[in-house]
């Protein structure tokens, strides 16, 4: 850096300049000491007073004291916020790295998903190169996520995300339908499928309706019967979901039936064929 004191004035004329440091950390190279621009280099930081003297002068004026301040430049610190837990089926998540700090300002920002960790799950919206990193669909187990703070020089420091179990796991049932997802409607399942195992459609709680591919949709749901609130189990409800279907027509859920399982753990497969020719075969692995 350089300072300057052209601009400086006396009523005779100045002749010579000459620079010395009277407060400061003592440790720069200085060159042109003795003219009116002083250049200085391997500056570290904290605060610098040169004076600009004149051999004629027996009072130094304040306006030849100047101050150079150098900006510390410390490496930077990741925080990726610890350790989270969450409970399925909540599988979308925020980790916040924004509490990572440097005295600059952290302008880059990288998430590394840890080789160690489940591989299942999705980053949204490019959010691995900002602050907050976005995550969707997440299976149960635990997550590493290791986030990297650059400006200059880096830091990395690692966020657990422990995903614990839906507590209703037991309870939960798939039903795959060979429709649209875009074609399902409350009316056209959830009120047929109340009918079929004989309850009121308020006791059925879907948990989610997703598409499997462009032809088929499933169905996630457990039955709470009651004032009780009693859960029923996975197992009873498929159990009872294809007996009753193979007593009645083959289309009572207007589409095809493509399977029925207790959800993840494949107990009941339906399924049916030959529907346009009116003949139901029905199959139960």
């Amino acid at each position: 850096m350089s300072n300057d004191v052209f601009e400086s004035t006396y009523d005779i004329k100045i002749v010579s300049y000459h620079w010395e440091e009277i407060n400061g950390p003592f440790q720069e190279e200085k060159t042109s000491a003795d003219s009116a621009v002083l250049n200085l280099s391997n500056l570290v930081p904290g605060n610098y007073f040169q004076a600009a003297g004149f051999p004629t002068l027996t009072v130094l004026s304040s306006a030849y004291i100047l101050t150079s301040e150098i900006e510390n430049n410390s490496p930077p610190i990741a925080r990726p916020g610890g350790r989270h837990v969450f409970v399925l089926p909540n599988n979308s998540i925020t980790l916040d790295g924004s509490r990572s700090t440097h005295d600059q300002g952290i302008v880059p920002y990288l998430w590394i998903w840890d080789g160690q960790s489940l591989a299942a799950g999705d980053v949204l919206s490019g959010s691995d190169c900002s602050a907050a990193l976005q995550l969707t669909n997440l299976l149960e187990g635990i997550y590493c996520f290791c986030l990297v703070s650059d400006q200059g020089s880096s830091d990395m420091d690692t966020g657990t995300v422990a995903m614990q179990p839906d507590p209703k796991k037991n309870s939960l049932v798939e039903l795959i339908l060979q429709v649209g997802v875009g074609q399902l409607t409350q009316q056209n399942t959830l009120v047929r499928l109340a009918v079929l195992l004989n309850m009121p459609d308020s006791d059925i709680k879907v948990q989610k309706v997703q598409a499997c591919s462009d032809l088929s949709t499933m169905t996630v749901f457990y039955i709470q019967r009651g004032p009780s609130f009693k859960v029923l189990k996975a197992a009873e409800v498929a159990q009872n979901l294809c007996k009753w279907l193979l007593k009645e027509k083959a289309d009572f859920l207007l589409f095809i039936v493509l399977r029925i399982d207790r959800c993840h753990y494949y107990l009941f497969i339906l399924e049916i064929w030959n529907i346009q020719k009116g003949k139901k075969v029905l199959k139960i692995f």
